[in-house]
């Protein structure tokens, strides 16, 4: 999924969202499935978390995207 900036969210992604970093564990069914490095885990509506204040992707997987 890409966001503003020209960033995707998809597994393994880092993200900033609720002012804590979170990676992106899991995509299913419109939802975004997130652990924070304490444990915590949360599951949001995808465009929910784009649409929060603060919310930025920090870091991807490092793999290439295609740009077909």
């Amino acid at each position: 999924m890409t966001v503003p900036g020209g960033r995707w969210v998809e597994v393994g992604a880092q993200v900033r969202f609720e002012d804590r970093a979170w990676q992106v564990t899991g995509l299913a069914d419109g939802r975004v499935h997130l652990v924070a490095g304490d444990g915590a885990s949360a599951c949001v509506l995808a465009a929910r978390l784009v649409a929060a204040p603060g919310f930025a992707v920090i870091g991807n997987t490092g793999r290439e995207r295609s740009r077909a």
